[in-house]
C-alpha cells in the first residue's frame, strides 16, 4: 500500500477469506471494491442479513437475495425459520432531545417536492407538506388528539379545512349520471 500524506493505503486479498475475518479500520474510510462484479453480503452462517447487489439495490432480510426496489426490507419469510409472524417496521428516530424533525423527503430532479413526517418543534404533529417542512407549512396535518386538518397547521375540530381564497373548500361531483347523490 501507499505511505505518507495523500497516499492511498491498500490491502490486496486474493482468493477467498476462510475462515471468517474481522476487519478493523480507524480514522479513515473503509472501502470494499468488488471491481463491478459480485455482491457485498453480510451473513449469519448462510443466511444473508444485508446485501448490496450489482444492480445497485440493497436488501435487508430478503431471503431470495433479489430486492424488488432500490431498498427492500423484508421479514416473516418462512425460509427464515420464524415460528410466529412479526411486524415489519422501519424506524426513523430523532434520538436528539432538541426539536429536530424526523421526516421523509420526496424529491424530483433533486428538489424537495413533498415531505412526510413528525414536526417535533410543533407538538409532534404528523404532517404531509409540499416543499419545506416547517411549523407554518401545511397541506395535511394530524395532531395527537386525532384532529385532521387540510391547509391548517392547528386543526381545531376532528375535520378542519382552512380555506384562504375564493376556491371551493369542499366539493363532491357526481358525474356518473345516477339519481343517487353522494351526500
Amino acid at each position: 500500500g501507499g505511505t505518507g500524506e495523500g497516499s492511498t493505503p491498500t490491502v490486496g486479498l486474493g482468493g477467498t477469506l476462510t475462515p471468517t475475518r474481522t476487519v478493523w479500520f480507524s480514522s479513515s474510510n473503509l472501502v470494499f471494491n468488488l471491481d463491478s462484479t459480485g455482491d457485498f453480503l453480510v451473513q449469519d452462517a448462510t443466511t444473508t442479513l444485508l446485501g448490496t447487489y450489482d444492480n445497485r439495490r440493497v436488501g435487508i432480510g430478503t431471503i431470495d437475495n433479489t430486492p424488488a426496489s432500490q431498498l427492500e426490507i423484508q421479514d416473516n419469510d418462512t425460509g427464515l425459520g420464524y415460528a410466529t409472524t412479526r411486524d415489519v417496521i422501519l424506524t426513523i428516530n430523532n434520538a436528539s432531545t432538541t426539536a429536530a424533525d424526523p421526516y421523509i423527503d420526496f424529491q424530483t430532479a433533486s428538489t424537495s417536492a413533498w415531505r412526510l413526517g413528525v414536526d417535533d418543534s410543533d407538538r409532534n404533529i404528523f404532517r404531509i407538506t409540499p416543499g419545506a417542512f416547517t411549523a407554518t407549512s401545511s397541506a395535511l396535518t394530524i395532531d395527537a388528539g386525532g384532529r385532521f386538518g387540510i391547509a391548517t397547521t392547528d386543526p381545531s375540530a376532528r375535520f378542519h379545512i382552512l380555506q384562504a381564497d375564493s376556491a371551493d373548500a369542499f366539493r363532491v361531483d357526481d358525474v356518473s349520471g345516477d339519481t343517487t347523490p353522494f351526500i
